[in-house]
């Protein structure tokens, strides 16, 4: 649902922007597969459009749903038969609600920008990572209320239909040494037009991500393994042909 209400927007972009060329319309996605479906091989499939890219790649019947992207533009409707309707509004409040509940320390340890980065940090790199050392707050140092805030940021992630194909991600359940790390980019403050977290990364291998550029806001989730497929070319080159 959540997909499909992020297609139903490009009509409400349509009258935004007087479009008269058929930029703007719901039915302008597609569907890629690639290679052979089978229970037992390897192959994939893609949908893809504006502000919707879900991505899966199946091996021997086991799901990577990711790299996996569910954007919104407009943000919020402020006028028309629809006004008000926010469809990633869960994700940003309970975000931005885990961040204000941070004290001076905690927000010390958390902000790694004071403003921003104006789009998701790993972008659409085949290899997801961040650069430098891991930077953010770990679960750890989270007080009990703070800790159940965490939790109910990463269900919303994991109630995506995306994360049901992987089988859904652990949760930090109890505080242990694992890395679970939130990552705020600019300062939390309480109107909606305010910087949000950037990004909630959860266990070493994967992060969640949800960056704020005005209206759109967009949300993402990578995974560190090598969510676009390894790049086999590059590495026969690196491993055979050096110099």
């Amino acid at each position: 649902m959540k997909a499909v209400t992020i297609m139903s927007l490009e009509d409400v972009l349509r009258v935004m922007e007087k479009d008269t060329r058929d930029v703007r319309n719901p039915e302008k996605y597609y569907f890629w597969i690639f290679g052979t479906p089978s229970e037992t091989g390897t192959w994939g499939y893609r949908v893809e459009g504006h502000h919707l890219s879900q991505t899966f790649t199946i091996a021997n019947g086991k799901v990577m749903a990711a790299p996996s992207f569910y954007g919104t533009n407009p943000a919020e409707i402020r006028e028309g038969p629809r006004t008000g309707l926010r469809v990633l509004g869960a994700e940003e409040d309970l975000a931005r609600d885990l961040a204000q509940s941070l004290d001076a320390t905690q927000k010390k340890a958390a902000i790694f920008l004071e403003k921003a980065p104006s789009d998701i940090v790993t972008s659409n790199k085949r290899k997801a990572e961040i650069a430098g050392a891991p930077a953010g707050i770990s679960a750890t140092k989270l007080n009990a209320a703070q800790f159940a805030k965490l939790n109910a940021v990463l269900d919303e992630y994991i109630q995506q239909p995306a994360r049901a194909a992987r089988g859904a991600p652990q949760r930090p359940g109890e505080k242990s040494g694992q890395e679970h790390l939130l990552r705020v980019g600019g300062r939390p403050q309480p109107q909606r037009a305010a910087l949000l977290p950037h990004a909630v990364r959860h266990l070493p291998d994967r992060v969640r991500q949800h960056a704020k550029r005005r209206q759109p806001r967009p949300f993402g989730l990578r995974d560190f393994s090598g969510d676009f497929g390894a790049d086999l070319l590059q590495a026969h080159y690196d491993t055979s042909h050096k110099k």
